[in-house]
């Protein structure tokens, strides 16, 4: 089993297009999890994807609950925003995992990650709670994917986000980056090579 990281050592691990993935402490974390076959406090609740904002690799992130200010919009919001990672790791009542990529992006699709995620933080890219209950492992919502679960990028939940942009970037390869929640984006990841296996960050 591997070592857990500390901050810095996250800090020096982590490369654009990175996942890292959450698992909150609260009733809220332990339904997403119920809901998307995932073990409440262990299976994930929320998920971001890692680039560059100028000079720093920063997390972007689409979510509701983060009260720390985006740092491109300058205020705290619901939707797509961006923070320093160890600003939000490191204050973060749960546990988190850091899930690399098996193959780091090239500098110019790396480059262009950094740019489409600042113009969503720019453009006050709101959050996706409809988007996010049809992603659910259940029948209701899988019956309502079915009937409505097409891509819909007009707004954005956590793992429409990053399953969105590894897309653009060339590492994923589906039909609907709409319909993966935190859980099933991260087993398939794992399962066909995508990104190495997580390791355990101790914040």
């Amino acid at each position: 089993m591997a070592t857990a990281l500390s901050l810095s050592q996250l800090a020096a691990a982590v490369k654009p297009g990175d996942m890292l993935g959450f698992s909150g402490r609260d009733l809220l974390s332990d339904a997403i999890n119920l809901g998307t076959w995932g073990i409440p406090r262990r299976g994930l609740s929320h998920v971001a994807i890692v680039a560059h904002y100028h000079a720093d690799l920063c997390l972007y992130e689409s979510t509701t609950t983060v009260e720390q200010p985006c740092l491109i919009q300058e205020r705290s919001v619901s939707g797509v925003q961006c923070h320093r990672i160890e600003d939000r790791v490191g204050g973060y009542e749960g546990r988190v995992w850091h899930y690399p990529l098996a193959s780091e992006l090239p500098p110019v699709a790396a480059y262009k990650l950094e740019k489409r995620l600042i113009k969503l933080c720019r453009g006050g890219w709101p959050y996706d709670p409809v988007g996010a209950f049809r992603s659910r492992t259940m029948l209701l919502a899988i019956l309502l994917r079915l009937k409505f679960g097409h891509e819909d990028f007009s707004k954005l939940f956590c793992s429409e986000l990053v399953s969105k942009e590894w897309v653009t970037a060339g590492v994923l390869e589906t039909t609907n980056a709409s319909k993966w929640n935190p859980n099933a984006l991260a087993r398939y990841v794992v399962r066909h090579g995508i990104c190495l296996e997580p390791t355990e960050v101790a914040a």
